[in-house]
């Protein structure tokens, strides 16, 4: 893993061959290099791991018996990296249908939310939601 970050904060950082103002200033370019590297692998790191967590949420609230553990936090994260890998590198054909479905099932998911959240709201004026403060 520590080869893998040298390596891209290591190309991340090289010197621009054109005439910029920053040319001069290799650390610069090495530090944001290093930062942007991490960044990203802390960023790979960080989704599955809320991802699990928010399983195991789920599993508290619908389960008051259930007791949430770090290491079973550290499953699920496991788990959906697994996943990921797997769909990633096995049905990788698939992937582009897999993004079609996704984004209608994410849009009819968006209007339903919206449909809900405008019907069940309470009716207001335009005079008293332009003129009331509350505070």
């Amino acid at each position: 893993m520590q080869k893998l970050i040298s390596y891209f904060a290591g190309m991340s950082s090289l010197a621009n061959p054109s005439n910029d103002r920053f040319t001069d200033l290799p650390s610069n370019a090495a530090g944001t290099g290093w930062l942007a590297s991490i960044a990203w692998l802390a960023g790979l790191a960080g989704s599955p791991f809320l991802i699990g967590t928010t399983i195991q949420g789920l599993l508290v609230i619908n389960n008051p018996d259930y007791i949430a553990r770090a290491w079973q936090g550290y499953l699920f994260m496991t788990l959906i990296i697994s996943i990921a890998l797997i769909v990633n590198t096995y049905f990788a054909r698939l992937l582009p249908r897999l993004e079609a479905v996704m984004l209608a099932l994410f849009t009819c998911a968006f209007v339903a939310f919206l449909a809900i959240f405008w019907t069940s709201s309470p009716k207001l004026t335009a005079g008293r939601l332009i003129y009331r403060a509350l505070n």
